[in-house]
C-alpha cells in the first residue's frame, strides 16, 4: 500500500472526530501524521497508533460534549432550586418556635447524653495510657490457680527470679504501696504513694516535670505528684531539693511530675508519691506475696512470646520452691487489660443504651416534623401539580432537619462537656482514668457525625413522606398518611421497649442494694486510724493504744459497741488474708450507732 493511499484513509479516519474540531486541527493532524509515517520504519506501529489516537479524541470529545449539554444545568437549577427552599424551611421553624425549641432540647438531650458516654468510652478505652510507647508495657501477675485469682501479686524472690530469666521483658520493675506520715507541718496526715524498682521512670518513659526523678543509686528520696505538690505544698518550686519528715525519717523531694501523671493505673490508683524500692539479701528471698510487677516487651517481641516464655519460669519456680509456688502460673498482660477490664461490658451496654435513646429521640422529632409536613399537604401537592421534581418537595424537610440538627449538636457538645465535668467530680470509685476524662478530637468527631445521622433521619423521613404523597388525594381530601402511622407505631413499640429495659435495670439496682451483706449495716459507722512508724512494730504499744481509744468510743453517748479490723467487709481486698478483730467489752446504750474504727494493714 503506497503512501498516498494510507494517507487518504487517513483523512477518511478523520470524519470520526467532530466538525469543528476537524476544521481547526484535522490539516495539522494530517501533516504530522505523513511526516511521522515518512521517518517511521515500522510503518505499521505508527498507522496503529494514529488510528487508536483519533479514535480515543473521538470518544473524549463527545462525551465531554454530552456532559456539558445533559448535566451542568439541570445540576445547577437543582442546587439552586435547593438553596431558594431553604429560606422558606427556615421561616416555617421562625413561625413556631414551641415546636422548634422542643425538638431542639429533645435532639440535643439524645446527642449530648450519646456523646457523653462515647467520650468516656475514648478516653478509658480506647485511647493509649499516657506512658512512653503504651502499647509494649506488660503487667505480670502471679495466677493463683487453686483460688481462682489470675492477677495476684507475687513474692520478691519469684520477682528477682523472673527479672534474671526473661528474655523477652526488660526493664522489669516491682511496685507496693506506701503510706507514710508527714511530719513537720501545721498537722501530721497520712499520703499515698508507691515504692518501686528504680528503673521505674525509665520503664514508663515519662520524665519529671521539674527536677528528676530517682534512678539507680538513690535512697530516702521521693517524687512528688503534680496534684499533691499543688495541694499540699502551694505549687512552691522550691520544695525540690528540701527534705520532707516520712514516717520519722528525712526524705529529699528531687522531682514534681507532670500534671496528669498517674502510677499505677490501677490497683493502689491513689498514689501520689514514689520512693526507690530497696531490697536486702533477706528481703529477697521472702515467700511473702506484695508485690506488683510491670516491664516491656523488647524490640521484635510479641505478648504472645513474652506469655510462653514466662509460664515455663513459672513451671522452674513450682519445681525449685513447691511450698511456696505450688498451685499458681505465670501470667502476662498488656497494662491497659487490667485498667479497663472490669468496666469494658458495662461502658459498652451503656453506650448502645444511650444510642437506642438517641434513636428514639431521631424518631420522635421525625415524627413532629413529619406532622407539620402534613400541615403543607396541598401546597405540596399543588408544587408537584405544577411540575415540580421530588428534589424540590423534599427540599424544605432536609433543610428543616439539618438546621434542627446543627442547632441540637451545638448545645449537645455544650451538655457533653459539662457532663463529663460532673463525671469527673462524682464518677465512681471503680471507673479507671477519671482524670483523662475529656471531649477529644475523635469525640467531637463522633458529635459531627451524630449530627449528621441526626439530620438525615430528622429530615429524610418527612422527605420522603412529603415527596410521594398522592397529588390527587392531597388536592381533594386530607387523609392521614401511612408514613406517619408508622413512624407513631415505631415511636411506641421503642418507647415501651426502653421504658420495660429502664424499670427492670431500676429493679435490679434497688435488689443489689438491699441483698444482706451478712452483718447489720443500719447505724454503722466508720473511721481510719494510721498509726505512727513507732508504734508499727511494736505490737504490745498498739494493743494498749487501741483499747484505750476503744473504751473512750464506747463512752460516748449513743454508742453500743467499737471494734477494730484491718480491713471493711465488701471492701478492696488487701494484700494479705488476715484479720484482726477486737470485740468491745463495753457497755450498751439504747438507740446506739455502733462505730467501727479500722486500722490499715502494715
Amino acid at each position: 500500500m503506497n503512501l498516498r493511499t494510507i494517507l487518504w484513509l487517513y483523512r477518511q479516519l478523520l470524519r470520526c472526530l467532530p466538525s469543528e474540531f476537524r476544521i481547526q486541527y484535522g490539516s495539522e493532524m494530517e501533516t504530522a501524521f505523513s511526516v511521522t509515517l515518512e521517518r517511521s520504519r515500522r510503518k505499521a506501529y505508527v498507522i496503529g497508533r494514529a488510528t487508536l489516537d483519533v479514535f480515543a479524541t473521538a470518544a473524549e470529545l463527545r462525551w465531554a460534549a454530552r456532559r456539558s449539554n445533559r448535566q451542568k444545568r439541570p445540576r445547577a437549577r437543582r442546587w439552586e432550586g435547593f438553596f431558594l427552599d431553604a429560606p422558606m424551611a427556615l421561616r416555617r421553624l421562625r413561625k413556631s418556635p414551641g415546636f422548634t425549641t422542643a425538638s431542639v432540647l429533645t435532639l440535643a438531650l439524645g446527642i449530648a447524653t450519646t456523646c457523653t458516654v462515647f467520650a468516656v468510652v475514648d478516653s478509658v478505652l480506647l485511647r493509649p495510657l499516657q506512658y512512653g510507647h503504651p502499647e509494649s508495657l506488660v503487667a505480670v501477675f502471679l495466677n493463683e490457680v487453686t483460688r481462682d485469682n489470675p492477677r495476684a501479686p507475687t513474692s520478691p524472690r519469684n520477682f528477682h527470679v523472673w527479672r534474671e530469666e526473661s528474655t523477652t521483658l526488660e526493664l522489669m520493675t516491682a511496685a507496693t504501696p506506701w503510706a507514710p506520715i508527714l511530719k513537720g507541718r501545721e498537722r501530721p496526715e497520712q499520703l499515698h504513694g508507691l515504692k518501686a524498682s528504680a528503673n521505674l521512670f525509665e520503664l514508663l518513659e515519662v520524665p519529671a516535670s521539674l527536677g528528676r526523678s530517682f534512678g539507680s543509686g538513690d535512697s530516702q528520696v521521693v517524687v512528688l505528684g503534680y496534684e499533691l505538690w499543688q495541694r499540699q505544698f502551694g505549687a512552691d518550686p522550691d520544695i525540690v531539693g528540701s527534705t520532707l519528715t516520712l514516717d520519722g525519717e528525712p526524705y529529699t523531694v528531687t522531682g514534681i511530675m507532670p500534671e496528669g501523671f498517674k502510677f499505677p493505673p490501677f490497683w493502689a490508683v491513689e498514689a501520689e508519691m514514689w520512693t526507690p524500692l530497696i531490697f536486702t539479701e533477706g528481703d529477697a528471698q521472702q515467700n511473702a506475696r506484695f508485690l506488683r510487677v510491670f516491664a516491656r516487651l523488647k524490640p521484635d517481641t510479641d505478648l504472645q512470646q513474652a506469655q510462653s516464655e514466662m509460664t515455663v519460669i513459672g513451671e522452674r519456680l513450682v519445681a525449685r520452691f513447691p511450698e511456696a509456688n505450688t498451685g499458681t502460673a505465670v501470667q502476662t498482660e498488656a497494662l491497659r487489660e487490667p485498667v479497663v477490664a472490669g468496666v469494658r461490658p458495662a461502658l459498652l451496654i451503656l453506650l448502645g443504651a444511650v444510642s437506642l435513646v438517641m434513636l428514639i429521640a431521631c424518631v420522635n422529632v421525625a415524627g413532629l416534623v413529619t406532622v407539620r409536613v402534613a400541615r403543607y399537604r396541598q401546597e405540596t401537592a399543588l408544587q408537584a401539580a405544577l411540575g415540580a421534581s421530588r428534589w424540590r418537595l423534599a427540599a424544605p424537610s432536609l433543610v428543616e432537619g439539618l438546621v434542627l440538627s446543627t442547632l441540637a449538636g451545638a448545645l449537645g457538645l455544650f451538655g457533653a462537656s459539662f457532663g463529663l465535668k460532673l463525671l469527673r467530680a462524682f464518677a465512681p470509685h471503680d471507673l479507671p482514668r477519671v482524670a483523662e476524662l475529656e471531649l477529644g478530637g475523635a469525640s467531637v468527631l463522633f458529635t459531627f457525625l451524630t449530627c449528621a445521622i441526626a439530620a438525615l433521619a430528622v429530615g429524610l423521613l418527612p422527605a420522603f413522606a412529603a415527596a410521594g404523597r398522592d397529588t390527587s388525594g392531597a388536592l381533594k381530601a386530607s387523609g392521614r398518611g401511612s408514613a406517619r402511622n408508622a413512624l407513631v407505631v415505631f415511636e411506641v413499640a421503642m418507647s415501651v421497649v426502653l421504658l420495660t429495659s429502664a424499670g427492670l435495670l431500676a429493679r435490679t439496682y434497688w435488689h443489689l442494694q438491699d441483698i444482706e451483706p451478712g452483718f447489720r449495716r443500719d447505724g454503722a459507722l466508720t473511721m481510719t486510724v494510721v498509726l505512727d512508724q513507732n508504734l508499727r512494730g511494736d505490737a504490745g504499744r498498739q494493743h494498749l493504744l487501741l483499747g484505750e481509744l476503744e473504751t473512750a468510743i464506747v463512752a460516748v453517748p449513743g454508742v453500743s459497741g467499737a471494734a477494730f479490723v484491718n480491713h471493711l467487709p465488701i471492701g478492696r481486698r488487701p494484700l494479705g488474708d488476715h484479720v484482726l478483730t477486737r470485740r468491745s467489752t463495753g457497755p450498751k446504750r439504747s438507740g446506739a450507732a455502733a462505730r467501727k474504727p479500722t486500722r490499715r494493714n502494715t
